[in-house]
């Protein structure tokens, strides 16, 4: 004969409520790039861009960049001071 009990008689469940937020739609690497372009006139190199964007890929900022400077919404100009480093600016 088995007699059949509760497993864990004494478990409290939480009475909880699931609550239909709303849902916010999700900003592409493109617009947080050009959004900081248009603050920062004098231009920016690609990790500072990576990091403004919060972009943990360099690899994806530098596609999408790539895509910009076909486009010809960005330029890409060498820096006035070194001229060694490249600095992406709004094509304005």
């Amino acid at each position: 004969m088995v007699i059949s009990r509760a497993i864990r008689p004494k478990k409290n469940t939480l009475k909880s409520v699931v609550e239909v937020g709303t849902r916010y739609k999700k900003v592409s690497t493109r617009d947080k790039l050009l959004k900081i372009l248009e603050k920062h006139k004098n231009g920016l190199i690609l990790t500072d861009l990576a990091f403004e964007a919060n972009v943990r890929s360099c690899g994806n900022v530098s596609q999408v960049l790539q895509f910009l400077l076909r486009s010809k919404e960005v330029i890409k100009e060498s820096c006035p001071h070194c001229n060694h480093t490249e600095l992406y600016k709004l094509n304005i």
